[in-house]
This record gives structure tokens, C-alpha cells and sequence, in this order.
């Protein structure tokens, strides 16, 4: 049975080859043991989204490192961070504020060319196809799901799920989301403005 990949997926398979823990492995195993992967555009840009933004906050963490009068967030390329995310910059300050910055700006660089490298491996070896494009998204059927899910990111790609789910066979909708629950995604199954939608089945490989 094919598998369409939420971002999060891929993004903790690519992060094992630098950090490993449970979650991990667990994304990685299921990556290494199946084949058949399907992704929507709209996660692939969330991805690539993520490395992105994780090279700006390891950039941000050198200047301050550099230049402790420097304010976190002041450079204008921070301007893509959410909140939260300058948040975790600023943890990553503290964490590694007492390395040599020379030796830290090699390990950042080094972890951001695995990433991108393993990511480019991904997608020309494993990918078995792309589907939806993020112009293709259903914004009628986005809008509903956002009624249950609260990151309008997580609705784009479950709607791109349930389009590419409705001319195909059965595939498993593949996520590390605590949003993707099982009773949580068992009551979106039932609302009956999406009755003429077939859903694919839940894997979620946090539990």
C-alpha cells in the first residue's frame, strides 16, 4: 500500500542522520522497510521551508555569538521566523554559546548540507510520485478541515491527501503529528460536509 508523506515525516528522517532519538528511528525504520511514497508539493515546500529557517537561526546564533550586543531577530532575513521560532534560536544561543564559533560555524554548516543532500537522495530515489500542486489545493475543503486543525499547514496538506485519495487505491496517510490523532482524524472522517471524500488510513508513528 502506497504512503503520502505529512512534511514532518521527512523532515524527522532527515534530521536522524544528524540527532538520533525514538521519534527518529521510528520515521526512519518505516522510510527504510516500505516503498511506494507519495508527496504533495505544499509539504515539499515546508520542508525545504524548514532547512531554510534552520540556517538562518544557526546564523543568527554565530552573529550573537560574535557580537554579544547583538539583538536575535534584528537581521532582516529573520523576518520569515515565527515567533516561536526566534524562541528556539535564542535556546540555541544558550546552548552553544561557549563553543569556538569557528568550529561551531563548521558543525552548522555541515549539518545543513546533510539535510539538504539527504533531502535531494529522498526525492530522486524514493519518491514514487508528486502530487497536487499547492494551486491545486481545494481552498473550500482547506477552510473546513481548519475548523478541526489549527496550523492552516497541516489542513493544505491533509486536503491534498483527500484530493489525491479520490481517484486512487487506498493509500496510508503517513504523519509524526500529535494534531493527526486517531479519534481527532476519526471526527474530521465524519463531518458531514466531507461525506463524498474518501479518506485514507492513519498512520502516526508518534504513538
Amino acid at each position: 500500500m502506497d504512503s503520502f508523506f505529512d512534511s514532518c515525516v521527512i523532515l524527522n528522517y532527515l534530521e536522524f542522520f544528524l540527532y538520533k532519538n525514538e521519534l527518529r528511528k521510528r520515521c526512519s525504520d518505516y522510510i527504510d522497510s516500505n516503498n511506494g511514497f507519495l508527496l504533495c508539493l505544499y509539504a515539499l515546500k515546508e520542508i525545504k521551508g524548514f532547512i531554510n529557517k534552520r540556517e538562518i537561526q544557526f546564523n543568527e546564533v554565530l552573529k550573537k555569538i560574535k557580537n554579544n550586543s547583538y539583538k536575535l531577530g534584528a537581521d532582516r532575513e529573520t523576518e520569515v521566523l515565527k515567533k516561536e521560532e526566534l524562541v528556539y534560536t535564542e535556546s540555541l544561543f544558550e546552548e552553544f554559546k561557549a563553543l569556538d564559533v569557528n568550529i561551531l560555524s563548521k558543525r552548522f554548516e555541515n549539518e545543513i548540507s546533510v539535510m539538504r543532500l539527504n533531502l535531494r537522495i529522498f526525492l530522486k530515489n524514493r519518491i514514487k510520485e508528486f502530487v497536487i500542486k499547492e494551486d491545486e489545493i481545494n481552498k473550500s475543503l482547506a477552510d473546513i478541515l481548519h475548523e478541526f486543525l489549527d496550523k492552516y499547514g497541516d489542513c493544505r496538506i491533509l486536503a491534498s491527501a483527500l484530493q489525491a485519495q479520490q481517484e486512487r487505491e487506498e493509500f496510508i496517510f503517513v504523519t509524526s503529528d500529535k494534531h493527526f490523532n486517531e479519534n481527532e482524524y476519526a471526527f474530521i472522517e465524519g463531518e458531514p460536509r466531507l461525506k463524498d471524500y474518501k479518506f485514507p488510513k492513519l498512520k502516526n508513528l508518534l504513538y
